[in-house]
């Protein structure tokens, strides 16, 4: 997978996981990066982050 720190200002990640503490632990991680969640998909117990980034 691309690491975000390696992307574009500007790209989209797209991470999926199965733990649903995942949700939370993304909240608090773009929050502390200062990337942006976009987007947050469920289907059944798996979720997919779409996370922006924001700076370099």
């Amino acid at each position: 997978g691309k690491k975000i720190s390696s992307m574009k200002e500007g790209q989209i990640l797209e991470l999926a996981a199965d733990d649903p503490a995942s949700e939370e632990d993304i909240k608090a991680w773009v929050k502390t990066t200062g990337n942006k969640l976009i987007k947050v998909t469920k289907d059944n117990n798996n979720f997919i982050f779409y996370i922006k980034k924001i700076h370099k």
